[in-house]
């Protein structure tokens, strides 16, 4: 460790030092490890003689030498007639502007070449000659734009050829013709635009392919092949990100990880072979494999893309990670995951997903790892989650959440350490609750990373929450701070202002959710309050008779004891009494009775005039867009709505014809005059008959309880009596 701590320090004291410009120049080498020495502030282009002094590299076979600090045009190749037994030998960063001849020479034992990040633009013919047990070179980060047909033809040992982040705009076939033991080759981040048929067609060694962040606008399989001759070809990695691919067809090709993401996919055609795909930012709605039941396909991200229908995804049981987030998949079947029983991680985020039922993942028993965050979920039961025993994560951020069993989490997840629940509709205080309760059960709470300043609204551990005086999220946020949010994670202004008013849309329609119950439970309230009343007046009118009959009893008895002395005076008006107690009573019921069913008559015509409210308003929407239509039939001259089609489809030249459309034009617009008038005059007719007929029934409604009230006294039923 010290060594190395000594080596940076002398590096970085000896970066800015320049040698004086002299005749010749002798530079020492350094040892960093066993058989790894550097040479540090090498200036070749000073000097007319230069040499090299290392006596350590000779005991040492496979010697490794470095450069830093240093600057020279070409590779020194003098260091080669001084030491011919490097083997690894690198040149990063040292201004390097050619690759001549002669500078590899004597290099016979070199296999690893590093020339990265240097300022070669071109290589020539047979560049590398001597150098003919090359294995790895690495021109990576310089300015390439021009490779001769034969310039690796005397490294026909190389197996790994970087060439990413130059300037090619294309690659001849005859460039590695001669490369038979080639295994790698990187030609990302270039300018290529396309690729030869059978480019890589004489490498049968090829292993991996990375053609990413180019401009190809296609992709074959006649890149490697002939689709009847591509059966020995079998790649481990073929990368493709970043392109603008549309349709990509590869079920010849053998290849066990393919990366095609951010292109404009619309097709994707692969083999039964493929064991990691991964195929996000596209317009993918379904994969297509020849004899998917065979499929080895282990990992999937289509994160970002068209999928609305899981069907396909179902045939590739061998899934154990499955990404779907950003897809418009909206409801999920209980059998969407029925056949992937090895799932370990599943993700589901933003994929509108409003509701979970039961025995969707009554299968995926090795679950471990679930996003369901930023959907429309509003509740979620754990017991449908019973089945995933292994889940040690869970994202439900975003959600439209108040509440959730959390004492039994624990018990339904024994393994679970990462729980997200931020950007929900949680009360302040069951979220005081709930976030205690995680704590005491070791549960880490997920709180999303932003550069977003904290909001005016209450929180509980960072975690946003509703209250008395917050009862909706706070929308206050700057389009500035969504702006710089946004720029963190590479999405634009477009995704930072739909967020926004996703965020408000959910507030309004939780709310026009709660409006909707609050209406519906008053409704039923108000029925129920009827129902009751009617009841009460049921047994009032029970009572009542049962008064009654009592009575006559007492008046029967009355009629047999006429003559009997015992019988006072007393119990004659206590009888009188009762009979006018009663009278009153079946007077009040009846009353109430009336008031009732006027009271009812009157809620029907408050809701009749709501409807006709409504009504009202929907027709004078119509009424506009009929005045419009009317202004766009003379606007267009005369030409009717229904003849325009006709008028498009058949140039009509006949002058008679022509007549006789501008007449029926002139009716049609005389009718929609008629129509607009008549249905306005109906409108205000039937506005005005409610309003009589709702002022009519209230005064009845008043006069009958003022009569009501005069006759129900005491004394009125009294002087009846008399």
């Amino acid at each position: 460790m010290l060594p190395k701590i000594l080596f940076v320090t002398l590096v970085l004291c000896t970066r800015c030092f320049t040698p004086e410009a002299t005749s010749s120049a002798r530079y020492y080498c350094e040892q960093l490890d066993a058989m790894e020495y550097y040479f540090v502030n090498v200036w070749t282009d000073q000097f007319a003689n230069y040499d090299f002094s290392c006596d350590y590299a000779h005991y040492y076979d496979n010697a490794k030498i470095s450069f830093f600090s240093s600057k020279m045009s070409e590779i020194p190749h003098k260091l080669f007639e001084m030491y011919d037994n490097i083997d690894k030998l690198s040149l990063v960063d040292c201004g390097i502007e050619q690759v001549s001849r002669r500078s590899l020479n004597e290099a016979a034992r070199l296999t690893d070449l590093d020339l990265s990040r240097n300022k070669i633009t071109e290589l020539r013919n047979y560049a590398f000659e001597g150098a003919s047990k090359l294995q790895t070179l690495n021109l990576t980060a310089n300015n390439i734009s021009v490779i001769e047909d034969k310039s690796f033809n005397s490294v026909r040992a190389l197996r790994v050829l970087l060439l990413g982040g130059n300037s090619l705009k294309s690659f001849s076939a005859a460039v590695i013709v001669e490369l038979t033991a080639l295994e790698a080759i990187v030609l990302a981040n270039n300018q290529l635009q396309e690729l030869e048929n059978r480019l890589f067609a004489r490498n049968e060694a090829l292993k991996i392919v990375h053609i990413q962040n180019n401009s190809l606008t296609k992709f074959a399989e006649e890149t490697f092949c002939n689709p009847k001759e591509c059966n020995d070809l079998n790649l481990d990695e073929l990368v493709l990100n970043n392109n603008n691919i549309k349709e990509l067809s590869l079920p010849n090709i053998k290849v066990t990880i393919l990366r095609v993401k951010n292109n404009l996919l619309n097709q994707l055609h692969i083999s039964t072979t493929v064991k990691e795909l991964s195929c996000s930012h596209n317009k993918i709605s379904e994969i297509v494999m020849a004899n998917a039941s065979e499929s080895m396909l282990a990992l999937l991200d289509i994160t970002n893309n068209s999928v609305s229908s899981l069907e396909f995804i179902a045939q590739f049981r061998h899934l154990h990670t499955l990404y779907l987030g950003l897809n418009p998949v909206n409801s999920l079947n209980v059998t969407s995951f029925a056949s992937l029983s090895q799932l370990k991680t599943l993700g589901l985020q933003e994929t509108n997903i409003s509701n979970l039922r039961h025995g969707i993942f009554g299968h995926q028993e090795q679950l471990e790892w679930l996003d369901l965050s930023f959907n429309s979920l509003d509740h979620v039961d754990m017991l449908m989650l019973a089945s995933c025993a292994q889940l040690n994560t869970i994202y439900l951020d975003g959600n439209r959440l108040k509440s959730i069993d959390y004492e039994q989490m624990k018990t339904y997840f024994p393994q679970l350490k990462l729980l997200g629940i931020a950007g929900n509709d949680w009360n302040c205080t069951y979220l005081a609750k709930f976030v205690r309760y995680c704590s005491t059960q070791s549960i880490e709470l997920h709180k999303p990373h932003t550069s977003v300043s904290p909001r005016d609204q209450p929180s509980v551990k960072g975690i946003y929450c509703l209250d008395d005086k917050h009862t909706t999220h706070n929308w206050t946020a700057t389009i500035q701070e969504l702006h710089s949010a946004y720029n963190e994670s590479g999405r634009s202004d477009d995704a930072a202002l739909t967020e926004l008013f996703q965020s408000i849309m959910a507030d309004v329609k939780r709310y026009g959710d709660d409006h909707s119950r609050t209406i519906n439970q008053t409704s039923r309230l108000e029925a129920a309050l009827f129902d009751l009343t009617k009841q009460q007046f049921l047994l009032q009118k029970d009572v009542n008779t049962i008064r009654e009959t009592l009575l006559k009893m007492e008046l029967s008895q009355l009629s047999n004891r006429t003559n009997d002395s015992s019988y006072s005076s007393e119990d004659l008006k206590r009888m009188i009494e009762t009979v006018n107690n009663l009278t009153l009573d079946k007077q009040e019921l009846s009353a109430k009775k009336l008031e009732f069913s006027i009271y009812e008559q009157s809620f029907k015509v408050d809701k009749a005039l709501e409807m006709a409210k409504e009504i009202g308003a929907k027709l004078t929407i119509l009424d506009k867009r009929m005045e419009q239509w009317i202004a766009n039939i003379i606007n267009s001259e005369g030409a009717g709505f229904y003849a325009k089609p006709l008028m498009q489809a058949q140039r009509l030249s006949d002058d008679s014809i022509k007549d006789a459309q501008g007449h029926g034009s002139n009716s049609s617009v005389m009718a929609a005059v008629l129509f607009m008038t008549g249905l306005n005059l109906t409108l205000i007719v039937g506005f005005l008959g409610y309003l009589i007929y709702r002022n009519r029934s209230r005064s009845l409604f008043t006069k009958h309880r003022r009569n009501v009230r005069e006759g129900c006294s005491m004394t009125t039923i009294m002087d009846d009596q008399i």
